[in-house]
């Protein structure tokens, strides 16, 4: 679009490798289709300048926006300076912003599915550069989304950068999703948090300024402190050798010195200081050389990759069985509406307080790469950001994808493991989605014995798996016993491992509700089995 002397105007620059076609160009917009190589998509991207003027000329150029939006069925994010503000404080100084307009423009991005993608950095991006009173801040430029794009793009993130010979700031959008070329996840070990340096940098990083869902606030802090502890890891806490090896020599040129006394405070200091890196140093190998103990059995990276991606894409891909309802009409319902509506309480601080402070402090962490002792020991500074997450997800019935992203890793069954079958699958999950899925089963433990037959020996209390190693053995002598008996008689050994290794989504619905849980009930356990997304470690690499 062309401007018109120094005022408007309209400019979309690409790179010659991006697969870009402009569909559309007014004075207003540009509309752009998109090929995505790492997706193998394509996405629409709407460039906007929404009118400045208050009259009837500020909803012309949505005419088309809400034209497109009515057929829209691919990915689609509307970017630029909009020109609508949508909370009253999306507006600092003058007059109040119009609250026509808000409700107006409100109504007009939920008819056509657009969200908000929330910001991080100064809240404001425009502003009118005078004292005192005259002084004004909005918010105008911003990205929405519909719903398709955010799943497409789930680590986006936009950044207000700082003003530079403009009234508007800088609006950067990036979703690029972290490379991992060979390079072995992030993670938090638990030592880190006795270093006070490491709990400032945890207290000062989670109070960073993000806007946006619960959710979407909790996975930035998350991985602004990722950020910061890293920074300190690599250029202060985790040169622990180099820093061991400069404090042996201190502490050999204090020894030269005739003179020194065994009660000299340099001397204790020093001497302190070693044992104390010696003793991270010794904590620091135990916990990752527990992590790393299945390494030695992978070798050729690239072929290990694709020959495990196959194995468990072929595992846990749908079979599309037909649930047979004769089958599923045995279950007697037990589930009552007064026990679902207790299920469906929203959790209170106690229980989620009690499902994270029952985890080991140093279990696995998941792809955020933090275990649960960082929750734990900074309860007071993450709890209102995790209760907050937690009761969103019950209370909407949706889990963001990367909140329920895990890393699988492979535990050799036998001695010289020769395929992928002679691996077990542990997951690793974040802690936030752990916590979650611990307050859904202790919901449902009061009912278990009611819901498991009672010739399932295992699962419930005071039942022994074991019990069932006496039943067979009993049920072989009778059998033997009984050989000229005119009844025949024939034991059937069953191979029941891929029980375990996979499930069914919706069969697992459809017993569900039969036994009488609700529907929103079943849609949180639903939520939690149908967005997890899984890498494979390989060498520690995903």
């Amino acid at each position: 679009m062309f401007s018109i002397g120094t005022a408007g105007g309209l400019v979309v620059a690409w790179h010659k490798s991006t697969k870009l076609r402009v569909l559309h160009i007014d004075n207003n917009q540009v509309n752009c289709s998109i090929w995505d190589e790492n997706t193998k998509s394509e996405w629409i991207l709407t460039c906007m300048y929404g009118s400045p003027y208050k009259d009837s000329r500020k909803d012309e150029p949505w005419k088309l926006v809400n034209q497109m939006g009515e057929t829209m069925n691919m990915p689609w994010l509307v970017l630029g300076d909009l020109n609508v503000i949508l909370h009253k404080d999306e507006k600092r100084g003058g007059n109040p912003a119009n609250d026509a307009d808000i409700r107006k423009f409100s109504a007009m991005f939920n008819n056509l599915g657009l969200k908000d993608l929330g910001f991080i950095g100064f809240p404001f991006t425009w502003s009118i550069h005078q004292d005192g009173d005259s002084h004004i801040e909005e918010r105008l430029d911003r990205g929405m989304e519909n719903g398709k794009w955010i799943t497409q793009f789930p680590n986006t993130s936009l950044r207000h950068l700082n003003h530079s010979g403009s009234d508007h700031s800088v609006v950067l959008l990036n979703t690029s999703i972290p490379c991992q070329n060979g390079s072995k996840p992030f993670k938090f070990f638990g030592l880190y948090q006795e270093e006070q340096k490491c709990r400032d940098i945890i207290k000062s990083s989670w109070h960073k300024n993000f806007n946006g869902s619960t959710t979407f606030i909790l996975v930035n802090r998350l991985a602004n402190v990722k950020k910061e502890v890293s920074l300190w890891n690599k250029f202060e806490f985790g040169k622990i050798k180099h820093n061991l090896v400069l404090l042996n020599r201190k502490l050999e040129t204090i020894i030269e010195n005739p003179n020194i006394r065994l009660n000299d405070q340099n001397l204790l200091d020093t001497k302190a200081e070693i044992q104390k890196l010696d003793d991270y140093e010794e904590e620091f190998w135990k916990i990752k050389g527990s992590d790393d103990r299945n390494n030695i059995w992978i070798e050729g990276r690239d072929n290990i990759a694709n020959c495990l991606n196959v194995y468990f894409e072929t595992l846990l891909t749908t079979s599309r069985p037909v649930i047979n309802n004769d089958i599923v009409n045995l279950v007697p319902p037990s589930i009552t509406d007064t026990e679902n509506s207790k299920l469906m309480e929203p959790p209170s601080e106690i229980e989620i307080h009690d499902a994270l402070f029952g985890m080991p402090p140093n279990c696995s962490p998941g792809p955020d790469g933090f275990p649960s002792c960082l929750f734990q020991k900074n309860w007071n500074i993450v709890k209102k950001d995790v209760i907050e997450t937690i009761l969103a997800f019950f209370n909407s019935g949706h889990m963001l994808t990367k909140l329920n992203s895990t890393y699988i890793f492979l535990i050799p069954k036998v001695l010289h493991p020769n395929g992928p079958s002679y691996y077990r699958p542990i997951s690793s999950c974040n802690i936030v989605y752990k916590i979650i899925s611990k307050v859904i089963p202790n919901r449902i433990k009061p009912f278990l014995d009611r819901l498991i037959s009672p010739y399932q020996s295992a699962f419930v209390k005071q039942r022994l798996i074991s019990d069932n190693l006496l039943v067979a053995h009993e049920i072989i002598h009778a059998m033997r016993k009984k050989r000229k008996s005119k009844t025949d008689f024939m034991g059937l050994k069953i191979d029941m491992s891929k029980s375990f290794d996979r499930v069914e989504w919706n069969f697992l619905i459809v017993i569900l509700r039969r036994m009488g849980f609700c529907d929103a009930w079943c849609n949180l356990i639903y939520q939690c089995i149908s967005t997890c997304q899984s890498d494979i470690l390989v060498n520690g690499v995903p």
